[in-house]
């Protein structure tokens, strides 16, 4: 065998196995190009689900803030009635307290005015039986 009949037949293989890999690049590629598709795809389609659900939660978001701001008002509000119940249970406290007192002092000033009477009685029964 010649050289020159050596040198083709390398070149013929060479030649070859660049065809090989020219054609596995180009399956490779068309197959990215396919996945490229089908991702762009699936990300259309995600795109399109993902809008109503952003306004959706957009608008659950506003409506959560709009009821965190009421409940805080709310119980602001709540917070000032039982500030004054609580003043008004004090109050009434004071005044039993008084009243209960009271109640003491007029038992005592009802006796006091009991012994009195009974006194002027005795001594204008007294007198009467003086004169």
């Amino acid at each position: 065998m010649s050289s020159t009949a050596g040198l083709v037949i390398a070149a013929l293989i060479a030649s070859a196995a660049f065809a090989g890999l020219a054609v596995a690049a180009i399956l490779t590629l068309l197959q990215l190009r396919r996945t490229t598709q089908t991702a762009a795809e699936t990300l259309a389609a995600v795109e399109r689900e993902i809008r109503p659900l952003a306004a959706d939660v957009h608008a659950l978001l506003q409506e959560h803030r709009d009821l965190a701001r009421q409940a805080g008002r709310n119980l602001r509000e709540v917070e000032g009635i039982t500030d004054t119940a609580k003043e008004v249970v004090a109050r009434l406290a004071r005044l039993t307290n008084i009243l209960g007192s009271l109640g003491t002092v007029g038992k005592a000033l009802s006796l006091a005015q009991g012994v009195r009477r009974g006194a002027e009685v005795f001594l204008a029964r007294l007198g009467r039986r003086r004169a």
